[in-house]
């Protein structure tokens, strides 16, 4: 199944521990921009959307994905190549579970990580 950017946006949320609404609100700080800025760097990578296709679904401009993008393309290293991995994994599977109404609930499905969310923090502010 294809993977959404609704579906990164779950998933993203779910390993940062944050509510998904909090990953397309206005919220600046920190502890929201470093998490976002891996969804739009997944998105980017796994729906091949434009950066203002991208932009829309965040609530964000355009310029605001390219540059959360170049930063975390930047910082790449294994640590957070390993989450970013997870957070796929997490939104094939919510896409495959939402798949032609086999999941049906209002509620995405929750995945687990085996990352802590210190673990994930850590690695992301190294």
């Amino acid at each position: 199944m294809t993977v959404s950017v609704r579906n990164i946006i779950t998933a993203t949320a779910a390993y940062f521990e944050l509510p998904a609404e909090s990953l397309t609100g206005p919220g600046m700080n920190r502890r929201l921009s470093n998490p976002r800025q891996v969804a739009f760097h997944i998105a980017r990578e796994i729906t091949r959307k434009s950066y203002p296709e991208i932009g829309d679904v965040f609530n964000r401009h355009y310029t605001t994905v390219m540059s959360g993008c170049k930063r975390i393309k930047a910082r790449m290293d294994f640590d957070l190549d390993q989450d970013i991995k997870a957070i796929v994994r997490s939104a094939q599977d919510i896409a495959d579970a939402t798949a032609g109404g086999v999941f049906r609930s209002s509620r995405a499905p929750q995945p687990t990580f085996t990352t802590s969310r210190n673990q994930a923090a850590k690695s992301l502010h190294a």
